[in-house]
């Protein structure tokens, strides 16, 4: 990585393909990372914001804490995350954004928001640059860059949740700007600012080269290179207490599958195959392919009135409703429900892009999220076997 091989700039070299990110140099440019991971100064689009940036940056330096310029903050923890170390870690006022409660604007974050404060970066990149308010779809609300302020972690002690100490003195950060953030609304409704964020989505958000990134299966694992792969390469067994049973019929050969737990689900839990085989996309993969899935599809949970999904995003998650009830509310108002473990919730929420719902919890909701990536992974790679015609009911045996 070029521009001085910073401390900073250093930490793109975790990821096995940096290409496509934008760096904010501190001459106000837009420097974009390329296939030889070298940064290459984009002279049409700085020319176009070079007074802006200028501005911005001179402001943000004065005061960094004003007008909720920074985003988040890149770092490397010290534990490996699902996608590696690199960490994008989303600061408040941007998690109340993105992950909006019902009724609350301000104080706490819930344990819901906390929850969604680590990504990967380019999960993290890719919800910002996609999100919009319901209230006003045109408005651009994030245009994250990355830049390199020279500063350590412990200047961000408040956001660690805990106690900072020699070694966050020496780890280097790269702090996540949002461009946009001092601009009038009409502004952000502008072409100038929508030209801006189809550039920026246009070299980040690639999906066919995240779809190549160098799978192979092994022991009916996925595993890739990628440090930060957005599936991770964590090999996770089962777990014994939510085994399935399943009941064939002598008499016509139906496969009768009731979901038997012994204990309720809980956040962070694997979700075992024969579940997964509810679900209309995971029914007829064959045992390898469906335990990539029961690997990496740990039960993650949302409270009441929470949002799951945002009518108009195009993120690449499918969301799989295990237990509880949503709301999916239309463009035009209209609102249908939907309960887990009912017919109707076999496919993914909101399943086609742009969304055309946004998904609100409605009780407590338990759901599994796979990547776009992996799901076409099982889909596609070699033939699947068929199983036999399978029913499905789901019963509430606590």
């Amino acid at each position: 990585m070029s521009e001085g091989s910073s401390p900073g700039l250093s930490l793109l070299d975790l990821l096995q393909d940096p290409t496509g990110l934008c760096v904010l140099t501190a001459q106000g440019e837009f420097a974009f990372v390329g296939p030889d991971r070298q940064l290459t100064i984009d002279q049409a689009l700085t020319s176009a914001w070079l007074e802006h940036n200028h501005r911005f940056l001179s402001e943000y330096y004065n005061d960094p804490a004003v007008e909720r310029r920074r985003a988040a903050i890149l770092h490397q923890t010290r534990t490996a995350k699902p996608w590696g170390t690199l960490t994008l870690n989303l600061q408040d006022d941007a998690l109340r954004l993105l992950y909006p409660v019902s009724g609350r604007q301000a104080g706490e974050l819930t344990a819901f928001q906390r929850r969604n404060r680590e990504k990967s970066l380019f999960q993290g990149m890719g919800v910002m640059l996609e999100y919009r308010n319901d209230l006003s779809p045109k408005t651009v609300v994030f245009c994250p860059v990355l830049h390199d302020r020279h500063t350590t972690l412990d200047r961000y002690a408040d956001w660690l949740e805990r106690g900072s100490d020699g070694i966050d003195r020496i780890a280097p950060v790269l702090e996540v700007l949002n461009l946009v953030a001092t601009l009038p609304i009409e502004t952000r409704q502008g072409e100038r600012v929508h030209h801006l964020v189809r550039a920026l989505h246009r070299r980040l958000i690639r999906k066919d080269k995240r779809q190549s990134s160098g799978l192979e299966v092994e022991g009916g694992y996925v595993s890739a290179g990628d440090p930060n792969d957005i599936w991770g390469n964590q090999q996770r067994q089962g777990d014994a207490a939510h085994d399935d049973s399943s009941v064939t019929s002598t008499h016509t050969g139906t496969v009768t599958t009731t979901l038997k737990r012994a204990k309720p689900l809980a956040e962070g839990e694997p979700v075992s195959p024969q579940r997964l085989r509810f679900f209309a996309h995971f029914e007829q993969l064959d045992p390898v392919k469906l335990q990539m899935i029961a690997d990496r599809a740990l039960v993650q949970m949302t409270p009441p009135s929470a949002q799951l999904l945002n009518r108009g995003s195009d993120d690449p998650w499918n969301l799989y409703l295990l237990e509880g009830t949503v709301s999916l509310v239309a463009e035009d108002g209209s609102v249908t429900t939907l309960e887990g473990g009912t017919p109707r919730a076999r496919a993914p929420l909101a399943f086609l892009r742009p969304r055309k719902y946004t998904v609100m919890a409605i009780t407590k909701v338990f759901y599994i999220s796979v990547h776009d990536t992996l799901l076409k992974v099982v889909q596609s790679s070699g033939r699947p076997v068929k199983p036999p015609p399978a029913t499905f009911t789901v019963s509430a045996d606590e």
